[in-house]
């Protein structure tokens, strides 16, 4: 399940449990922002960290420059890209050997 916030991520993740729906086992959990205590959820919450001040910044120059561009002329459309970080975290990880042994069975 991939959440557009760690914040909706949190309920998510605590009714799932409440379901029976065991994580990752079951369902992998992963979502946005990397806020501070999704590393101290159990499982803890595999979330996209994002330059979120450096977003607020460029919205606001591309902003200033259509507000300045004036109704005359229309301002260039600019594509910026932006270095983001998957922290992977319980909520995405599946047990190889748990996986291995569910699909092939155990020897001995």
């Amino acid at each position: 399940m991939l959440a557009i916030s760690d914040r909706i991520a949190y309920p998510a993740l605590f009714i799932l449990k409440q379901k029976g729906i065991r994580i990752p086992q079951d369902l992998a959990v992963a979502s946005f922002n990397n806020e501070p205590i999704s590393a101290f959820l159990s499982p803890a919450l595999t979330s996209m960290s994002q330059p979120i001040q450096q977003m607020g910044a460029e919205t606001i120059r591309l902003l200033l420059k259509q507000i300045d561009a004036g109704d005359e002329e229309v301002a260039t459309p600019e594509t910026v890209v932006m270095e983001t970080q998957l922290v992977v975290r319980e909520s995405s990880m599946r047990n190889t050997l748990t996986s291995n042994k569910a699909r092939f069975g155990t020897v001995g």
